[in-house]
């Protein structure tokens, strides 16, 4: 299940616990990142709420993760970003690229572009000829032994090899 929080209470917790979910939870980084595109129905923050619904949901021990739209406001943040969550106890992230546009199909403020992802990667993964299978891998793979976000992922020559091998077979 994914969701932002926002309605999220002990009685409905206690269910998904119960049944055994696992919740995608929408947190885009600390409470400045986070509420420059998440505000609430009534364009108050959102952050502190969904910090009190992540609270609810370790009480009641239902599995989660953090679903961190990557959007103008954090993209250039990725080392900032998954310390934050890293620090909030949340070891599990995914990472949704932005990319929204109007109805004449202009870009919208928090889209992001392909370049701006790009600029996170290693060289190495520009001319890399398995880049369309792996798009650069995870960022926390690229983080090990306090690392920069442009490192190679830890996993790189095993995907490498990974492709090599099987690409031919299909």
């Amino acid at each position: 299940m994914q969701t932002n929080a926002s309605l999220l209470n002990d009685e409905l917790a206690a269910h998904l616990a119960e049944y055994k979910f696992l919740v995608g939870v929408s947190i885009d980084g600390p409470g400045p990142i986070h509420d420059r595109y998440r505000r609430s129905s009534r364009e108050r923050s959102s952050h502190a709420d969904v910090l009190q619904e992540i609270e609810i949901l370790k009480n009641h021990k239902v599995e989660f993760n953090a679903l961190v739209l990557v959007s103008s406001a954090n993209v250039k943040r990725p080392r900032e970003i998954y310390d934050y969550l890293c620090g909030l106890g949340i070891n599990f992230h995914q990472y949704i690229p932005c990319v929204e546009f109007d109805a004449r199909g202009r870009k919208l403020p928090y889209t992001i572009s392909g370049a701006e992802l790009k600029a996170e990667w290693n060289d190495l993964c520009s001319i890399c000829p398995y880049l369309e299978f792996c798009c650069g891998d995870c960022l926390k793979h690229h983080l090990y032994n306090g690392n920069p976000p442009q490192t190679v992922s830890w996993l790189c020559a095993g995907w490498r090899e990974f492709y090599q091998h099987s690409i031919p077979l299909f």
